[in-house]
């Protein structure tokens, strides 16, 4: 049996490659945070230069309104200014501005020109370049020993405000104990109701066995009847004659003769 060497970065190389035949995803590269550049200010604050160009604009612009539109439009056009390049999508995919358009000097801009922050901020431009600005709009970038006060001034404020937002926090709510839950209690099962002895049928009596017979009148004839329509004629002295036969009822309303008379048991 032979014993292959192989050196450390062969190893990971071929773990690499199993990992890989058995699905697993590469691990991704940690993202390094950047940062933050030496002298930056927090955000939301406006750097000292930017405040002094601001207040510098200001400044051309509320004297060009004083002055009249044509010497306006005559410090505008010494600019030169053109059109903005149109955006486009370079080979990478990203939008870039493309180079810049044809001077916007032309009778149409004069037509509709008016003085607005980019004309004022065109003009302040042109007047820096040439050294026309005044001194105190000028800045003077910090020596390294005010960056270094600025940024501690900076950091200790940072820390304050982040001391004094702990200590104004309202502390976090207790957890009120949940209350146990009383078991619903399950209704109690039916009670099984043994069924009661069956009634005995009533004893017969012999009585019910005589037959009574019910004055019954039809068309003016008197007749006996029976509770199951049998019919005979009623003698004067209200004794039980012929047969006169089965009455049949609503809506034949008549005796039919035609039945048999039943035997009688009169015993």
């Amino acid at each position: 049996m032979r014993t292959i060497t192989i050196t450390e970065e062969q190893y990971q190389a071929l773990q690499a490659v199993f990992a890989q035949a058995a699905g697993a995803k590469p691990s991704k590269a940690e993202k390094v945070k950047k940062e933050k550049r030496t002298g930056s200010l927090p955000k939301g604050v406006t750097p000292p230069h930017l405040i002094k160009w601001n207040s510098y604009v200001d400044s051309v612009e509320a004297s060009l309104k004083e002055l009249p539109l044509d010497d306006v439009w005559e410090q505008w056009a010494a600019t030169n200014p053109v059109k903005p390049g149109k955006m486009a999508v370079d080979a990478d995919g990203k939008k870039v501005r493309g180079p810049p358009g044809p001077s916007r000097v032309t009778d149409e801009e004069r037509a509709k020109f008016k003085v607005i922050r980019q004309v004022a901020m065109a003009i302040a431009k042109s007047r820096k370049a040439a050294g026309e600005m005044p001194a105190e709009f000028e800045h003077t970038p910090m020596s390294d020993e005010e960056k270094a006060a600025a940024k501690a001034t900076r950091a200790a404020t940072v820390a304050a405000s982040s001391g004094s937002d702990s200590e104004s926090a309202a502390p976090p709510k207790e957890k009120k104990p949940r209350k146990p839950r009383t078991p619903k209690a399950k209704p109690a099962a039916p009670e099984v109701v043994a069924p009661l002895p069956a009634t005995p049928p009533p004893e017969e009596n012999d009585d019910e066995d005589c037959m009574e017979f019910a004055e019954f009148t039809l068309k003016g004839k008197k007749y006996l009847k029976l509770d199951g329509g049998e019919c005979w004629v009623r003698n004067a002295d209200g004794s039980r004659g012929k047969w006169a036969g089965l009455y049949r009822g609503h809506p034949v309303d008549k005796l039919d003769a035609s039945v048999p008379e039943p035997a009688l048991d009169e015993n």
